[in-house]
């Protein structure tokens, strides 16, 4: 048997099992079960994808996109976090696909531990806002958006590699959402707009606004 550079599992520090080898850089690299082995192969395929992107596109150079596919959104209901009222729209890239129930709920449980540090740094909110979870190519991005100041959109990024459900904040990049993402936060302000920047304007028929399942 080859043996593995490493001796446990980097991801649960048991022992490196036989049956959960891999290669990397060369080298042959341990985990402790199928499952591990797995989310390292998937985590290192959506890098080598990325860093593979950004070398194919220097700056100034044309660009060469995928034709413009529709993917598949759904809403959710709402979430509430603490006082905050969030409505949550999920996005797959495949047709028909759904967002596994684990998906969501570690998604929840991430929002509820970092969107209330988040509103105590900038204040004066609405206690209204949403939620998009995008299960896209690269992994499943949370973007968690929120109304204050009457007319600001606040928000922050978060991102899952594939083949995980541990979410991380992306705040040493640069992103703001996709073309996909858009046409969910396209809705919102105009549904806030509609429902809540006029004369007797109410957040709760802001809340009750939502975009129509389907393909965008």
């Amino acid at each position: 048997m080859t043996k593995a550079v490493n001796e446990t599992c980097p991801w649960s520090g048991d022992p490196v099992s036989p049956d959960s080898l891999a290669q990397y850089r060369g080298q042959t690299v341990g985990f402790c079960n199928p499952g591990c082995r797995d989310k390292f192969e998937k985590a290192t395929l959506a890098f080598d994808k990325a860093i593979a992107a950004q070398d194919a596109f220097p700056r100034g150079a044309p660009v060469e996109v995928s034709p413009y596919r529709p993917r598949q959104v759904t809403a959710l209901g709402n979430w509430c976090v603490g006082d905050m009222h969030l409505k949550l729209t999920c996005m797959t890239a495949e047709e028909r696909a759904v967002i596994s129930e684990e998906m969501i709920e570690a998604a929840r449980r991430f929002t509820e531990e970092v969107l209330p540090q988040k509103r105590a740094i900038e204040g004066a909110d609405h206690h209204a806002g949403f939620v998009i979870l995008h299960e896209g190519e690269m992994g499943t991005w949370l973007l968690v958006h929120w109304w204050a100041h009457g007319d600001i959109q606040l928000s922050f990024l978060a991102m899952a590699l594939p083949g995980t459900e541990e979410f991380h904040l992306q705040t040493d990049r640069h992103f703001h959402a996709c073309v996909w993402e858009q046409v969910v936060i396209g809705f919102e302000r105009d549904a806030w707009v509609t429902h809540v920047m006029k004369e007797g304007g109410r957040i709760d028929d802001y809340l009750e606004a939502r975009l129509a399942d389907g393909l965008y």
